[in-house]
């Protein structure tokens, strides 16, 4: 099997046939198969250009797309002609020649050019048609096997087992010049298993969040800047921050779990298989009470968005962080929704732009976006026709506004 990174393809086509083989062409570049196509008018007198000659004979395949235009290009069916004479030169297993119906073309004339009965890849020019028959185009010029993208069932959905930490009538409380989110909260455990019932903490209390400000703003620093860019001028306040995230996360565990009030939950959390999936669910119910003072409404609001976004994912039971371990923790965090939404209904295919901006400067090596194209393309093939990639070429802010 040829290597996929030094794989050509000439694609010879109609040129009213363009669009369609440039957006081949771009699909195929995504898994690092380079296409050579030539939509050039060809110069009378009968022989084919020396450089599209050329170009066939160095590839290493050939495709010819058979429309109902090309049947009509002397052009198309001279440079099969010539990509079978190359084939018998050097084998059919090293030169493979494939043709590509589109929309169901028969290939008429062409078909007697072959020795064989050839084995056409049906295309279609409605959307998706390309990802949809990519992996016989790939099987067919021996780039892939036809085991390589086995077809993925969906997964099942998996039952977990959930803790939901409940929050509302929030206020802003402030002692000693220190401002805190403040807020009602319960605990309530829902069961994976059917028909059991859920089990809700015995009383509700008052949940003031244990980190502020400025524990916040730290950690988004030793986070989003410092991991980045560790520089040694800034070792201890890292190190200061890296040593309290045991600390504040078992705060964060106290004031949202506190024994006295939660204990019976706990208990029920406790039986819980330890090869079940849980979650932690942080439930913020923001909707305020009818005439309730514009200040108030928006001090209410400010402490849900606080308590919101704290660092929950440090939740820590002063063994362990809940989210490490063989089955850990997943970290949830949810808005009460207040409206009747129908189901969205999208039609396929799902189309996704892809950019991937590479800077233009001598001091940066080139930088090729089919690395990190790849797999997401291969992910999609697997959905055949319902997603369909784009490559945004150049990628360029103007080229995205358009």
């Amino acid at each position: 099997m040829p290597d996929s990174a030094t794989f050509n393809l000439f694609v010879s086509h109609c040129s009213k046939d363009d669009d369609f083989v440039s957006a081949l062409q771009q699909a195929l570049a995504l898994r690092q198969v380079e296409a050579w196509i030539d939509s050039r008018e060809l110069l009378p007198g009968g022989l084919l250009d020396q450089d599209i000659k050329t170009a066939i004979k160095d590839s290493s395949a050939y495709a010819v797309l058979v429309s109902p235009d090309a049947l009509q290009s002397k052009w198309v069916g001279k440079e099969l002609s010539y990509a079978l004479e190359v084939q018998k030169t050097r084998g059919k297993e090293s030169y493979p020649v494939i043709p590509l119906s589109l929309d169901g073309t028969k290939l008429g004339v062409l078909e007697s050019f072959f020795e064989d009965d050839p084995i056409y890849i049906p295309v279609s020019s409605q959307a998706g048609g390309i990802e949809a028959a990519l992996h016989a185009i790939l099987v067919g010029i021996a780039v892939r096997l036809p085991s390589d993208v086995p077809a993925t069932p969906q997964p099942a959905a998996e039952a977990l087992e959930e803790l939901v930490l409940q929050l509302s009538d929030f206020k802003i409380y402030e002692q000693d010049g220190v401002r805190r989110a403040q807020a009602k909260a319960s605990l309530v455990y829902e069961s994976a298993t059917t028909g059991q019932r859920e089990v809700s903490s015995e009383q509700s209390w008052r949940f003031t969040a244990p980190i502020g400000p400025i524990e916040a703003e730290e950690l988004r620093w030793y986070l989003e800047k410092y991991a980045i860019w560790p520089s040694e001028y800034f070792r201890e306040r890292a190190d200061k921050v890296k040593n309290n995230l045991i600390a504040w996360g078992k705060l964060l565990y106290d004031a949202a779990m506190p024994v006295a009030h939660t204990a019976n939950v706990l208990q029920a959390w406790a039986r819980v298989d330890g090869a079940a999936n849980r979650r932690f669910s942080i439930l913020v119910d923001n909707t305020t009470e009818a005439g309730m003072p514009e200040a108030e409404i928006q001090s209410a609001r400010e402490a849900a968005t606080l308590l919101l976004g704290l660092p929950w994912e440090l939740l820590h039971d002063g063994g362990t962080y809940l989210f490490q371990g063989a089955k850990p923790t997943r970290v949830r965090r949810r808005l009460p929704n207040t409206q009747v939404l129908d189901i969205p209904v999208a039609a396929t295919p799902i189309r996704i732009l892809l950019v991937t901006a590479r800077p233009e400067n001598e001091a940066c090596g080139y930088i090729d976006h089919r690395a990190s194209a790849l797999p997401l393309a291969e992910a999609m093939e697997k959905l055949g026709g319902l997603v369909q990639i784009h490559l945004l070429n150049p990628p360029t802010l103007p080229a995205l506004r358009e």
